[in-house]
């Protein structure tokens, strides 16, 4: 099984996405997503960051663009999340890839209103498996049953 950080891709899946590539011609286009992180400092949101960039490329996305800022300014106020939002609308990204959902609020409907004006337009907000998430977070090698 090929490991990057803590998320595995097995041989299988390898295969799979050989044969669907080579299928097409190497005609197929990577998706262009945006990673989000909110994190109250540097160093934190860099850690996501990077786990939000690994978990994209495992799954072949193409990252357009990372967009980090500080979790102290309420989510209408906050620059870069209006800025990723803008890039779908603009289709410059398919989708958005985040850390929690806390990220875009912490708020359940107005996650659930940001994921809905994101599939009106065709594009999608991806979390991190809760695990994932939290060994970034934390930085710390933990075992998960």
């Amino acid at each position: 099984m090929v490991t990057q950080g803590k998320i595995a891709r097995s041989p299988h899946d390898r295969i799979r996405r050989t044969a669907l590539a080579a299928a097409a011609g190497g005609r197929i286009e990577r998706v262009k997503v945006a990673i989000y992180v909110a994190a109250p400092s540097a160093p934190e949101y860099l850690a996501l960051a990077q786990t939000c960039r690994t978990y994209a490329e495992l799954h072949d996305w193409c990252v357009a663009a990372v967009l980090s800022e500080s979790t102290d300014e309420p989510r209408p106020l906050r620059a870069e999340l209006n800025r990723a939002l803008l890039m779908v609308t603009n289709r410059v990204v398919a989708g958005i890839v985040t850390a929690s959902r806390s990220m875009i609020s912490p708020v359940d409907s107005d996650v659930a209103s940001v994921e809905e004006k994101l599939r009106r337009v065709g594009a999608f907000l991806t979390v991190l498996p809760t695990q994932v998430a939290e060994v970034a977070q934390h930085d710390q090698p933990r075992h998960f049953r």
